[in-house]
């Protein structure tokens, strides 16, 4: 019983056991299938980045081809006037529409010594009231001549000297030195009105006089005549590239570029979403840097809390599955040991059962052995599928040792007894002790 006990508690022991790790491998399954799901988000999410910042790029080099072709005008021309620059610029805004673009315009290199000069010519040419400003004492100045398309918010540029303002100068500077298109930090442009200001930059190309060398900075410094140029409104530029499909819902993508690495509100030049918060601490946190000749931008990526979930369906599937089949498999490790237990407990108790059925039966063996022994006039045997009654009378016979033997004979084997014999026959005999030993039909009593 005790080994029987000890069996099953180690049944038990082996299937509580089988049930925990089988738990923690459910568990470390749907961690694995989660990781997994995580990680294929992320892919796509960060492949969605690497793709957006190709375009930023690739919008940014197609500005300056423009702007490059503008330059070369001043190749072929060894004057260009203001007729001749607004007739090239409408033609190449009409065959090149890209969104941000607001106008095209040319930035005169004016020594100081020259200005009155330079003010005279623009005058001449139709603009009475051109003048250049703010007035500031520096050896030289770099004026607006020429911009298109003139309407009214670019009019009120004509003239003003962008060496005069230490964002536009050092971009002008650099763009002349390195004689190759350069994007200015964050500035509010003249041309901007009305309540939705934007944050915007200038990207410059020198133009150099013909025929004068200009490898070296200091070639480049001497033969330096102005700068194409064009401003861009940052939000007019992104959403140009935005409504271009590039396989990602922009509304679940929040985007900042910053000027260079400082990442912060003074330096913010864009971003996608404003109103909505950024995720904290969140998987999807991605950095780029767009670099332009020397000109660094950062841009800043991440998910937009209000995007839509990412689906840990097949997870929670793993998780029920694994638990499900874990019950299951404990449920019937533990009825396969109630079963044992269960035919253990049935077999004791058909054991005892037979044991005392066998003590049973050995003591009516005796009591029936010691009523036909006792009994002298035998016994009736009653069958009830005949309905008869047979006596049986029992002689003593000396076997080969010269004892005794009772052997039983019966007298009317076959032969119907009358029930109301036996009343008659009990009257002339002496009474005997009864012993109730009742069996089933055809048994004898």
């Amino acid at each position: 019983m005790l080994k029987q006990r000890l069996r099953i508690n180690i049944t038990i022991w082996i299937a509580s056991v089988i049930l925990v790790i089988g738990l923690v491998i459910t568990f470390f399954a749907a961690q694995n299938v989660k990781q997994n799901i995580e990680n294929d988000a992320i892919k796509q999410y960060v492949l969605a980045c690497d793709q957006l910042t190709l375009k930023i790029e690739d919008r940014l080099n197609a500005y300056s081809f423009i702007l490059r072709g503008a330059a070369a005008l001043f190749a072929v021309s060894s004057n260009v006037n203001h007729q001749e620059w607004k007739a090239y610029v409408n033609s190449l805004l009409e065959v090149n529409s890209i969104p941000g673009v607001q106008s095209l315009g040319f930035i005169k290199a004016v020594p100081s010594t020259q200005l009155t000069r330079y003010i005279d010519q623009v005058r001449s040419e139709g603009f009475s009231g051109y003048k250049v400003f703010p007035v500031s004492q520096i050896d030289l100045h770099a004026p607006i001549m020429y911009i298109e398309p003139l309407i009214d918010r670019n009019i009120g540029s004509l003239g003003y000297d962008l060496f005069s303002e230490s964002v536009k100068r050092s971009a002008l500077v650099q763009a002349r030195n390195s004689g190759l298109p350069t994007l200015s930090g964050k500035i509010q442009l003249m041309q901007e009105t009305g309540n939705e200001v934007q944050a915007g930059v200038f990207m410059f190309i020198p133009v150099f006089k013909n025929g004068m060398a200009h490898e070296s900075i200091v070639q480049r410094q001497s033969s330096i005549i102005g700068w194409v140029f064009s401003p861009f409104r940052m939000n007019d530029l992104m959403t140009g590239i935005f409504q271009n499909q590039w396989g990602y819902d922009r509304d679940s993508l929040i985007l900042k570029i910053y000027d260079g690495h400082d990442l912060s509100l003074d330096t913010l030049l864009y971003d996608s979403q404003p109103a909505v918060l950024a995720n904290d601490d969140s998987l999807f946190f991605q950095q780029r840097m767009v670099n332009f000749n020397g000109v660094q931008w950062s841009l800043v990526f991440d998910r937009a809390k209000t995007s839509t979930n990412i689906s840990y369906l097949a997870a929670w599937a793993t998780l029920a599955g694994g638990l499900m089949a874990n019950g299951f498999l404990f449920s019937l490790l533990v009825s396969m040991i109630n079963t044992s237990s269960n035919s253990i407990r049935l077999a004791k108790k058909l054991t005892q059962e037979i044991r005392y059925r066998e003590i049973v039966l050995k003591d009516s063996k005796f009591r029936w052995k010691f009523a036909i022994e006792g009994s002298g006039h035998g016994l009736w045997d009653w069958d009830s599928l005949e309905q008869r009654f047979y006596k049986v009378t029992i002689k003593r016979i000396k076997v080969s040792d010269n004892s005794e033997q009772p052997i039983y004979m019966d007298d009317n084997y076959g032969v119907p007894l009358d029930l109301e014999v036996l009343p008659a026959y009990y009257a002339t005999v002496e009474p005997t002790p009864f012993v109730d030993n009742s069996v089933a039909d055809g048994g004898t009593i």
